[in-house]
């Protein structure tokens, strides 16, 4: 990446809030890539971030590890007493990182063409929806994901701030089935994450492994 990258990475770091992260990630891809980015899942844009930073710059990326107090059972101290309050590594992007997938999306609803899915809520009613990152499903993330709405049984679709605004959307949010709630939750939760494999090596000889499903905060 250039000058203008670093930059937005930069001005990204600043900032407390996530979806300024994700939107200088998005834009990094942007830049890099002849693709909408809008069709990618958030998981497989911030893979494509990942790489492009592999290739610009270096594979090797450092991070530290905090380590918590460890009490014996048979001694009553902490085994990491003598370890630090902080472990130094890195992960390589090429080697530590992937898109984990369970595959069971389509349990829950059908991709388009286009990237949207398409989510059956019963009842005749179904969510044209479009998957990005988000940092808790609720009804108003129902709204922000949600771009049509289709009524099978009335033989009609309604748009976004055109045929109803956030209000009314909510209130019918409301009114639905608890179980149609869940299953667009249950479908939330099956999206694709981009994740790193960490392992970090004690004084005293423990390895610690765990997995990173926020990536993105790693870099930004």
């Amino acid at each position: 990446h250039t000058i203008k990258e670093e930059q937005i990475l930069n001005m990204a770091s600043l900032s407390d809030n996530e979806d300024d992260k994700l939107a200088a990630v998005v834009q990094i891809c942007e830049n890099c890539v002849d693709y909408d980015i809008s069709k990618l899942f958030p998981a497989e844009v911030e893979y494509l971030f990942m790489k492009i930073k592999a290739c610009s710059d270096t594979p090797k990326i450092p991070v530290i590890f905090t380590i918590e107090p460890e009490i014996d059972p048979e001694t009553g101290e902490n085994i990491h007493k003598d370890c630090g309050d902080s472990i130094e590594s890195a992960f390589d992007i090429d080697t530590d990182v992937y898109i984990e997938d369970s595959g069971k999306m389509s349990e829950y609803a059908t991709r388009g063409k286009d990237g949207s899915w398409l989510v059956d809520l019963n009842q005749g009613i179904k969510l044209v929806v479009r998957v990005r990152a988000l940092t808790e499903v609720s009804d108003e993330s129902i709204f922000d994901l949600t771009e049509s709405v289709i009524d099978e049984v009335e033989d009609t679709i309604s748009y976004k701030d055109i045929d109803y605004n956030k209000k009314e959307f909510l209130d019918w949010v409301d009114s639905i089935d608890s179980s149609a709630f869940n299953k667009f939750k249950a479908f939330m939760a099956e999206t694709p994450s981009c994740v790193a494999n960490l392992e970090f090596k004690c004084k005293c000889g423990k390895i610690h492994k765990e997995k990173e499903y926020d990536v993105r905060r790693l870099l930004v």
